[in-house]
């Protein structure tokens, strides 16, 4: 990807790029969904663009770090959530695991039948 080359190419010449760096670069992530969260709470559609934009610059250097890329990162992701089971609360998916005791899954649906 052209765009994903051009933020490598950034990366390095601000000298963020090496992999002793990417505890640095989460924590880069972690500002930049904060401002991102801030942006979609003021309904302000295109400033969140932007700071999504800037959540996947510092991810894109972060999986570079890493010694990976973004693509491999998502498609290494898609494979571990695609058969994952679960429900959707308040419009946030909520895996059912191991950890999770069935009484909590009861619990979840019992909540969705009456609104909560």
């Amino acid at each position: 990807m052209k765009d994903e080359q051009s933020v490598l190419i950034w990366a390095k010449s601000k000298g963020i790029d090496a992999p002793e760096n990417a505890i640095n670069q989460v924590k880069k992530t972690c500002e930049e969904v904060d401002e991102l969260r801030i942006e979609i709470e003021s309904g302000n559609v295109e400033a969140a663009k932007m700071e999504l934009g800037d959540c996947l610059v510092t991810l894109t250097i972060l999986a570079n770090q890493l010694g990976s890329n973004t693509d491999e990162c998502l498609s290494l992701a898609y494979e571990k959530i695609k058969n994952r089971k679960g429900k959707t609360v308040d419009g946030t998916f909520v895996k059912i695991s191991e950890n999770v005791k069935q009484d909590e899954v009861v619990k979840l649906n019992e909540n969705d039948q009456n609104g909560a």
